[in-house]
């Protein structure tokens, strides 16, 4: 899978590179480059300081969150985007974990009826997922293989029921996206969308077949009478050959379509796609071509991508073969191994963000020991914007960032 979060820049064009003492830049109007503005100032003594403006994005952030009443714009805002954002993320993490609260229940209550979750859920994600990408010229990635099984899957369950070619062709991808869901490392992150879509990406279509295949209707019940027509029939023995047959379509149509007749529109509108993301930026094609040189030519490269995701699949086969208790041993190392590397996520940002703070708090705190004039006079201060924000950090005790980095000093003494 892509990259879940594209990123955005981390400077901006348009002016306020200097702010006034006690004022900053407001991020709608402003949007200061801190990291040129550090660079300019090379002469600087104070390299421990300059090392941490360098990070431009992270300082910004910072100024941002510390800004109140103090904020000086040309135009009037009620809200930020970093307050936006974080109403977002907020809101998404409530959900997710709401989601997966729903979804243990459901399980556990009626696995006959789950499908119904999964179907919902794909197409609001998939959804928002296409209308999201499209802008960022990322929607060609939904072209992949981990699409066209959920588009299957979604078709079984949702318009032909009783198919039994469907539903063996279903059964059949299950084991290559749970492959697929630990090559790409997906992440139990619960405030991210693409995150959380890419994790469900995955699974959800691997854990619905399961439930259907699995657990049968109570033929008594007043739900089966009624909805008998449209009730999912799984056959009792699993063929892959549907599965093969189907994927091979997938293969044709996609290899034509990405490396012949849009292929000249990619490389002009630079549409991210998957075969670029494993091969240039994973680096596939560098770390092999000096034992295969003709990977970089065309269309070596592209049938050597292609060679290889046909030998995976072919041989994720297997899972649909096994039994209830190796299927339910599969999933669940495969959910678990997703919350770890959620976990993982969480722990690793907020514990380099941690040192990130200690280090430009102890910064601020240090850069000016004495009075302002007294350092001005001895040549130890510059106009960069970071030392004019740490001269009005001191020169505002009631300042949040102020606070902060007395707390900070005061801590690692």
């Amino acid at each position: 899978m892509p990259p879940r979060n594209p990123g955005r820049s981390s400077s901006s064009s348009n002016g306020c590179s200097s702010p006034a003492v006690g004022q900053r830049c407001h991020p709608r109007s402003s949007g200061a480059d801190f990291s040129s503005s550090s660079s300019s100032s090379s002469s600087s003594p104070r390299k421990g300081l300059k090392k941490v403006a360098s990070e431009a994005s992270f300082l910004d952030d910072h100024l941002t969150r510390a800004s109140d009443s103090d904020v000086v714009s040309s135009e009037a805002c009620w809200i930020t985007r970093g307050q936006v954002r974080a109403v977002r993320h907020k809101l998404c993490f409530l959900l997710t974990f709401v989601d997966g609260l729903v979804a243990a229940f459901w399980i556990g209550r009626q696995p006959q009826t789950f499908w119904i979750n999964y179907t919902v859920k794909m197409v609001l994600l998939l959804g928002l997922r296409y209308i999201t990408w499209k802008p960022i010229r990322q929607h060609y990635y939904m072209f992949d293989f981990c699409y066209f099984a959920n588009a299957v899957t979604l078709t079984y369950v949702f318009l032909l029921p009783q198919n039994a070619m469907l539903f063996n062709a279903a059964s059949g991808f299950c084991g290559f996206m749970l492959l697929s869901s630990q090559l790409f490392r997906d992440s139990l992150v619960l405030h991210s969308v693409d995150f959380f879509t890419t994790m469900q990406l995955h699974l959800m279509p691997s854990l619905t077949m399961w439930t259907i295949r699995w657990y049968e209707y109570d033929e008594t019940s007043a739900f089966f009478q009624y909805w008998a027509p449209y009730i999912l029939k799984p056959t009792k023995e699993i063929s892959v050959w549907p599965a093969i047959r189907l994927y091979l379509t997938w293969a044709t149509l996609y290899s034509l379509l990405m490396f012949v007749v849009a292929r000249h529109k990619i490389e002009r509108l630079e549409y991210k796609n998957l075969y670029q993301y494993v091969m240039v930026k994973v680096g596939l094609r560098n770390k092999f071509s000096p034992y295969l040189p003709c990977l970089r030519r065309y269309p070596y490269g592209e049938i050597a991508f292609m060679s290889v995701h046909c030998f995976l699949f072919l041989s994720s086969l297997v899972y649909a073969k096994l039994g209830y208790y190796a299927q339910s041993i599969i999933l669940s190392l495969a959910v678990l191994k997703d919350i770890y590397n959620g976990g993982a996520y969480y722990i690793d940002h907020f514990w380099k963000c941690y040192d990130q703070n200690a280090a430009w708090y102890l910064a601020t705190a240090r850069v000016l020991p004495g009075d302002d004039d007294a350092d001005l006079g001895r040549g130890k201060t510059s106009d960069s914007p970071v030392d004019v924000q740490a001269r009005s950090v001191r020169a505002n005790p009631q300042d949040p960032l102020s606070r902060c980095a007395n707390n900070a000093l005061e801590f690692f003494k």
